[in-house]
């Protein structure tokens, strides 16, 4: 996937295990930052959401962050876009992290968007919760090119998530490949869609849903988005009460499934990096489901950095940002000012070759 160069010399890294393990202290390293970025706050109108069952507000809230110098240059940047965890809002909670970070040179001047995902939503397209891959994808990719001097191709953009949205940063590129190049991950829900996640015992009908605890809550839209059943009262299909098309879609959206992994070999082999930050404590973890993907992931050819981290589920998230930001925009291209190649691939044709990958036999 990628040489280690820049991350021995960023972070001293070695392999253990055939997983690559990478040593870095950078705790309470962001006191005293003086370096003068910016936060902006957009609320987009959102034609994907607007179908939604929920009565989700169609205007979406994406902050971001610009880099010191941003407005002193006609540099264009790479973009991180960030996917936050289980009910949260988007935020500058990693704003003072990303200063010190670019200005002790431990990553490069990069764009980092962060959507809002305060009511608990997936970044997946649903009958039932709206349609947030296409979102994601048509709607804020699109506006933050045309409203900032992006690097408009994959190695401009990385997609990096915590929790929930951790899974939908790794499964995205997979259903919708040629827009990412790299992928960070910090202790991400991948057990989604997998018979080993939670969900054991499915709802019996939807009405029960507000009842529920977050993980149970993000299983059923998983189920939602993966075999969506408007006839049936939990709005959905579940593995060995349906049919085996039923079990069959719910595989192809396992991660930690190698036969998935294997059938969408060329869209993973497009993803120059994928990064996780994972917790050493089993309990109250995705540990064992991420250590479970990195196996499935190695089994396929593919090579993940991973980084056991301490802490729990929660914890260090601006260090573990800090260190994915590392992985990821070691293998994207640097702002510059050679606009060749982000000219090259407008949206337009970025959008173009998708709807081509759709209708690929084994596509998403």
């Amino acid at each position: 996937m990628m040489g280690a160069g820049p991350l021995h010399a960023r972070y001293g890294a070695w392999r253990r295990w055939g997983v690559a393990m990478v040593c870095v202290a950078i705790s309470g390293a962001y006191v005293g930052a003086e370096a003068k970025s910016a936060t902006a706050v957009h609320r987009i109108e959102s034609d994907a959401i607007a179908g939604n069952m929920m009565g989700f507000s169609t205007t979406r809230r994406v902050l971001v962050y610009t880099p010191e110098g941003y407005d002193r240059t006609r540099r264009h940047y790479p973009v991180i876009y960030w996917i936050p965890g289980w009910e949260t809002p988007a935020s500058s909670e990693y704003v003072g992290a990303l200063d010190s970070a670019i200005a002790k040179n431990w990553i490069p001047p990069v764009i980092t968007v962060t959507v809002d995902v305060r009511e608990g939503v997936l970044m997946l397209n649903s009958p039932v919760f709206g349609n947030w891959a296409d979102f994601l994808i048509e709607e804020v990719v699109p506006f933050i090119d045309a409203e900032y001097r992006t690097i408009r191709s994959p190695k401009g953009r990385a997609l990096m998530g915590h929790s929930t949205g951790g899974y939908a940063a790794m499964l995205l590129p997979l259903l919708y490949p040629g827009i990412w190049s790299a992928v960070g991950l910090n202790d991400a829900s991948v057990w989604g869609a997998c018979r080993s996640g939670f969900g054991p015992t499915p709802i019996e009908d939807f009405s029960e849903y507000e009842s529920l605890p977050g993980s149970k809550k993000a299983w059923i839209q998983v189920g939602i988005a993966t075999s969506p059943n408007m006839d049936s009262p939990r709005f959905f299909d579940v593995p060995g009460l349906a049919g085996p098309e039923v079990t069959a879609a719910w595989a192809s959206r396992c991660l930690s499934n190698e036969d998935m992994l294997r059938g969408r070999l060329h869209k993973l082999s497009q993803l120059a990096m994928i990064g996780l930050a994972v917790p050493r404590a089993e309990k109250a973890t995705n540990r064992s489901h991420n250590l479970k993907m990195v196996d499935a992931i190695k089994a396929v050819g593919a090579d993940p950095w991973m980084l056991n981290v301490e802490g729990t589920h929660g914890s260090h998230r601006s260090d573990r940002f800090i260190f994915l930001a590392g992985l990821v925009t070691s293998v994207m291209d640097e702002a510059s000012f050679d606009l060749s190649g982000s000219r090259a691939e407008t949206w337009g044709s970025l959008k173009d070759a998708h709807a081509v990958t759709a209708v690929v036999p084994g596509g998403p």
